[in-house]
């Protein structure tokens, strides 16, 4: 069977993907969703797959081999038989899900608590689309199966939902497209016989009704008359509790996270708690930040992502920070204040009198004890998603390697000081920056370019202090463990992007197996201080 030529690109995990089914010769099709099968392949659209239960130990080989790494649904929102696959391709970036189905598991949101016994149907019926080489749903069954899920899902809906059932209506919109995609391909002769067969000869009617059109009331009919109750899994009561409570649950999670109040999964997550955390350096003009919101914002529409400035210049800060920046912005305006006043007479009160040394001194020792503060919170913030098995993503990251600027500490100078006080400080504020006390970072991408290209972009820094900055950005060492890459800082955003994510994937694949041979034994327990961060 073919539905014409593909209208957009084919990734090539799909490629892989299909090509793994085919050399292990596994039982697979795509049960549903198949008017849109041009977007899945070119990964826009999730591809759901229903596999041989009998098959699963082949069909996670192939997945792996394909390049997709499984994540686990938080708690809430796991269902029986239902798992999740996430790859990432090669060429373009995109992340491809695949909703991994071992049963048919159906039915309301938040819950799927129905189980349609027709797997062995579905994929006996089963057909090869010659244009993508994917095998998918019979358009019969694909069909009834729609109309079926159509049947409860709107038992679970306002009377005013159902009345509106149409392509005009935002709610049904998905099923009346792919209804009437799936019509113009199916044998309505056939589609009743397969309901005959499967639901009893009591559905056959309303079926023949939904085939002219669909309608509420027939779709209430064919509720009752192929007793779909039969199929429930869960009791009337437990589901509505169940989807009520992870409903609100999921929103109040939602809701707190986006202000920053609590780092819990809502989503997905690595499984056995295998986070990782990627560190993105860079000299000003770099893109550093522009990487960092992009790569967050891409994995976070299907994986928890914490993303997280670990730096002192504009990015977010805390309230113990706030108040120094607003003295520091004030100090400033007043210094070019009294430059602009400096050729004025000396007896002149309105010139600005400088500063004391010690008064900068000491205004530079809050700013320093407010900022190392402020890194600790937010590293164990890091460490402590990693251990939920989040992927974390930091605009810079604390370092000892290089003091006084690129991020270290700022009170170095202090350490043989005459005044206790200072000495004590200094050697605190090396404790929150020392890798040894704090989770280190999984991979570290450091930006690279020419300094005159990325001056560039910077305008209001000139091309020798930038090319400071790089030198030591390339200095800067981490943990034996710690993967670093450089990326060329001088590709555009997209393939930067790209290039980036292709280390993340990497190293999900490499934490995985370090994971795995921990939990067999073959390697020892992690045991340093950063990493008992949970």
């Amino acid at each position: 069977m073919s539905q014409g030529p593909i209208t957009s690109q084919k990734l090539k995990i799909v490629e892989s993907f299909a090509a793994q089914m085919a050399s292990r010769d596994i039982r697979y099709c795509l049960w549903k969703s198949n008017e849109h099968l041009d977007a899945a392949l070119a990964g826009n659209t999730d591809l759901d797959v229903l596999f041989d239960e009998e098959q699963r130990p082949s069909v996670v080989e192939a997945l792996a081999s394909a390049g997709f790494l499984e994540f686990k649904p938080i708690r809430m929102r796991r269902y029986p038989y239902i798992e999740d696959y996430l790859g990432l391709d090669p060429g373009t970036g995109k992340l491809v899900h695949v909703h991994a189905h071992f049963r048919l598991i159906v039915g309301e949101s938040n819950v799927k608590s129905f189980h349609l016994p027709w797997e062995g149907e579905v994929l006996r019926t089963r057909i090869l689309d010659s244009r993508s080489e994917i095998c998918l749903a019979n358009p019969e069954n694909e069909l009834l199966l729609l109309l079926v899920r159509t049947a409860i899902k709107a038992r679970f809906r306002s009377a005013q939902e159902v009345v509106t059932l149409s392509s005009k209506s935002r709610v049904w919109s998905k099923e009346v497209r792919e209804y009437e995609w799936l019509r113009e391909r199916s044998s309505l002769k056939a589609v009743c016989a397969l309901s005959e067969r499967l639901l009893g000869a009591a559905s056959v009617p309303p079926v023949r009704t939904l085939l002219e059109g669909l309608n509420g009331e027939a779709l209430s009919e064919l509720y009752v008359a192929g007793d779909l109750e039969r199929f429930r899994n869960r009791s009337r009561s437990r589901a509505w509790l169940a989807r009520w409570g992870t409903s609100t649950a999921l929103k109040l999670g939602d809701r707190l996270r986006r202000r920053g109040l609590i780092d819990i999964p809502v989503r997905r997550t690595a499984p056995e708690k295998a986070g990782i955390i990627v560190a993105i350096l860079g000299a000003d003009g770099s893109g550093k930040s522009t990487l960092t919101k992009n790569m967050a914002h891409l994995l976070s529409k299907k994986i928890d992502v914490l993303s997280l400035y670990l730096g002192s210049g504009q990015g977010t800060s805390s309230w113990m920070r706030w108040p120094l920046i607003v003295m520091r912005r004030q100090l400033a305006r007043q210094s070019r204040g009294s430059e602009r006043g400096a050729s004025k007479p000396r007896g002149d009160a309105s010139v600005k009198k400088p500063l004391k040394a010690w008064l900068r001194d000491f205004g530079m020792s809050l700013w320093a004890v407010a900022l190392a503060a402020e890194k600790r919170r937010k590293i164990y913030r890091a460490g402590r998603a990693r251990s939920r098995g989040m992927i974390v993503v930091t605009d810079r990251y604390p370092q000892c390697t290089i003091e006084g600027y690129n991020d270290g500490p700022l009170l170095a100078h202090y350490a043989g000081h005459r005044w206790a006080l200072l000495r004590w400080l200094s050697r605190w504020e090396r404790a929150c920056y020392d890798p040894a006390q704090n989770p280190q970072p999984d991979l570290v991408i450091k930006l690279v370019g020419t300094p005159e290209v990325l001056q560039l972009r910077r305008n209001d820094m000139d091309v020798a202090a930038i090319a400071h900055k790089q030198d030591g950005i390339l200095r800067i060492s981490f943990h034996p463990d710690t993967k670093v890459v450089q990326i060329n800082a001088e590709d555009t955003v997209d393939q930067v992007l790209v290039n980036a994510l292709s280390e993340v994937s990497h190293t999900l694949l490499d934490v995985r197996r370090t994971s795995e041979h921990r939990r067999l034994g073959i390697l020892p327990p992690i045991t340093t201080p950063g990493e008992l961060i949970s």
